[in-house]
């Protein structure tokens, strides 16, 4: 599954969380349009995002030996990736509460 990141999508999973602090999102902000804006690290995002929330095998027991974004994105990545793509699953976690 391939899925866009938008401000938009992290703009309502802060709201969802009360996440209101604004450097924050700021930040979450900065690191989506990163994303955006080169289309290799589009692809990696894609990848651990269906490892967190897609896939239903055991590859994401390799994210638990990872020790650093590094690993994961090579040069490219923010920081700030992994707050991103976990903001990024909110809408799987509102489905989940409501089963």
């Amino acid at each position: 599954m391939k899925i866009l990141i938008t401000r938009e999508m992290i703009s309502n999973a802060l709201s969802f969380y009360s996440i209101s602090d604004n450097e924050y999102k700021v930040k979450c902000y900065t690191c989506v349009d990163e994303i955006q804006q080169n289309s290799d690290y589009q692809d990696k995002v894609n990848n651990i995002y269906n490892l967190l929330f897609i896939d239903k095998n055991d590859k994401i027991r390799k994210l638990w030996h990872v020790k650093n974004t590094s690993d994961l994105f090579g040069n490219i990545s923010d920081p700030f990736i992994t707050n991103v793509l976990l903001l990024a699953g909110c809408e799987i976690h509102k489905n989940m509460l409501l089963l």
